[in-house]
């Protein structure tokens, strides 16, 4: 990260270059906001942005602190050293005072897995809804003699709220099936750890055998927390099945050994970053025929694709 490219500049990006020192010129920066550093998925986003950034002479920098945003982009336009575009991986509506110093400041802003907004000119995204429906439908399949799931979520994040708002239609549409009940992870105390403590909680309120037939998570780290409390309180010969969304190496890891783990999906978290990137570029060329919305192909993964791919 903040890393310089000393190349050629192209002449249609000179009114875009910042000036330091004596005249010298740096390459442009797009500044990327978010707080989900800590998670798998957002950190393969923005490695694979700030690879494709440097490629055209450009360097990327990562705000985290949500509340020093909009002062250090104020900050940045009041020196004339406005970046080239922003990129936010975080709801609008939580850092709305600083998109619309962008606006006046004619900088363009682009969601990178975010939530639709007329505050950004385009979103890239996995598709929530459908890669929620996919392993949702999977347990269900799973689950014939019916029983309860427990549901982990995150409603301050949009694209996994869509997640935990299908699942749960889906049980709720499906005899037999209902829902146990619903856990918000504190992801500032990580995920994973913040998901073992509150499932382990729920299952030991609940102790009778199979009284929780499965789990389903929005997000892998979550349900890799929910896998090890099961295994903590070993009622893992309960059958209680699991599923995720991300498709990271350890969420892919549990469901190839074929135990609780039984999904996941996997996104193509670094050609997101990469159509970001791209997206930056066309509107830099002037090109006026962006959509609102780009969905890069998730795809099912489960114990008979996990350890082929």
């Amino acid at each position: 990260m903040k890393r310089i490219v000393t190349k050629q500049i192209g002449v249609c990006l000179l009114m875009f270059l910042l000036t330091v020192g004596a005249g010298m010129a740096i390459a442009g920066e797009v500044l990327v906001v978010t707080p989900w550093m800590d998670e798998p998925g957002t950190q393969l986003m923005v490695d694979a942005l700030d690879k494709s950034a440097a490629k055209r002479g450009w360097r990327s920098r990562v705000v985290q602190d949500l509340a020093d945003f909009e002062p250090h982009l104020q900050e940045l336009v009041d020196a004339n050293r406005a970046p080239l575009a922003i990129v936010v991986n975080v709801a609008p509506n939580r850092i709305q005072a600083g998109l619309e110093v962008a606006r006046r400041a004619g900088i363009p802003v682009i969601g990178m897995d975010a939530e639709n907004s007329p505050l950004l000119l385009t979103n890239v995204s996995s598709n929530s809804y459908s890669m929620a429906a996919e392993t949702a439908s999977y347990l269900t399949d799973r689950l014939s003699d019916g029983g309860e799931v427990l549901i982990i979520t995150y409603d301050e994040y949009a694209p996994v709220q869509k997640r935990g708002v299908v699942a749960e239609a889906i049980f709720a549409n499906t005899e037999g099936l209902s829902v146990a009940g619903v856990v918000n992870p504190d992801v500032r105390a990580g995920s994973f750890a913040s998901a073992k403590a509150q499932v382990a909680k729920f299952l030991m309120e609940h102790p009778e055998p199979s009284t929780v037939k499965a789990i389903w998570s929005a997000w892998d780290e979550a349900g890799l927390g929910a896998l090890a409390a099961v295994e903590a309180l070993d009622r893992q010969s309960e059958g209680i099945l699991i599923t995720g969304i991300d498709a990271t190496e350890k969420a892919r890891a549990a469901v190839a050994r074929g135990g609780n783990f039984i999904a996941t999906v996997e996104q193509d978290f670094p050609e997101i970053g990469r159509q970001v990137v791209r997206l930056v570029q066309r509107q830099l060329d002037g090109d006026a025929d962006i959509q609102s919305v780009y969905y890069i192909p998730a795809r099912l993964v489960t114990a008979e694709t996990a350890a082929a791919s």
